[in-house]
């Protein structure tokens, strides 16, 4: 990670973000509340590839989004700075003592710290948030740890917006990330049977770390090289049994419900609403066509409450 050259002020917001939820917010805001008290600037140290995949390669998280995405929703969420740390076995052996010296020499002009209360840093994750507090303090950082954001009782966290996406409660999901979830791929060539049973597609290349449910979802579509327009659509992500026999890669296919754009462009960005069924193996493509019918009339309904 390369030195934050800035002189203005630095207000710096460490964490993974996965998902960048509305727990995650709240450690964002606290720092945008900050910069806004001295003009300084929103930065966001976060870490790719995620520990586990260094710490425990065997069982590492699948992530929620793409690295490219998580930036965007930092950036949306009030970060002017975001810089990775590469998350290696030299930088899990750092002695937690030494971490908040590290900052400072990441970051001259560092003013605060935010992190979540639950924040674990240095080798075995000794360090924690009480103890950058102190620590902090001894080198002139204002550390501020935010506590935990609850949802249903519970905290809320990636780990279980994962596994909400996982198991197809989209709902519960997009009510813990704030935002619908979300899917963005280059728009690739299919074998054209939904357009020959009249359910044309847009098929995406997007091979998430997390996949949802293999299932039907009422979703929205944007094509970002056309427009901020969101066409309502039906989706299906999955390995098509009907067609395949479910032996093929997980595809992303998406059959708007609206006259598509003229010219759409090469990528697609899709918002999930609803998981509408699972994926299924139908007896013909006659039957699935008609599946597809009721699929359509389903996300018709749930997309006009939104």
């Amino acid at each position: 990670m390369a030195i934050f050259n800035q002189t203005s002020p630095v207000h710096l917001a460490i964490g993974i973000f996965d998902g960048v939820h509305l727990g995650h917010r709240e450690i964002l805001g606290q720092a945008s509340r900050a910069s806004k008290e001295d003009g300084g600037l929103v930065a966001v140290l976060t870490f790719w590839p995620h520990p586990s995949h260094v710490l425990r390669p065997d069982h590492p998280v699948p992530m929620l989004y793409s690295r490219d995405l998580r930036t965007r929703f930092l950036a949306d969420a009030g970060a002017d700075e975001v810089m990775y740390q590469e998350f290696t076995k030299d930088f899990a052996s750092m002695e937690a003592e030494k971490f908040p010296e590290f900052l400072k020499n990441a970051f001259p002009s560092l003013k605060t710290v935010s992190v979540g209360s639950g924040f674990r840093f240095g080798q075995d994750r000794r360090g924690d948030a009480a103890l950058l507090v102190e620590l902090g303090r001894g080198l002139g950082l204002d550390v501020r740890p935010v506590s935990r954001v609850d949802q249903g009782g519970e905290p809320l966290s990636s780990t279980r917006i994962r596994e909400a996406v996982a198991s197809g409660d989209i709902i519960a999901a997009n009510s813990m990330l704030g935002r619908p979830y979300r899917a963005v791929g280059q728009i690739m060539s299919g074998d054209s049977i939904g357009r020959e049973i009249g359910f044309p597609t847009f098929n995406l290349d997007w091979c998430p770390e997390l996949q949802p449910r293999f299932g039907v979802y009422a979703v929205k579509a944007l094509f970002p090289s056309f427009g901020s327009h969101s066409y309502a659509a039906v989706a299906n992500y999955g390995c098509r049994p009907t067609v395949t026999g479910g032996q093929a890669d997980p595809v992303l296919e998406v059959h708007l419900l609206e006259t598509p754009p003229e010219n759409p462009g090469d990528c697609i960005e899709v918002a999930f609403h609803h998981h509408i069924r699972p994926e299924q193996k139908f007896e013909s493509i006659e039957d699935l066509a008609k599946r597809i019918e009721m699929d359509v009339g389903i996300a018709k309904k749930l997309l006009a409450e939104i």
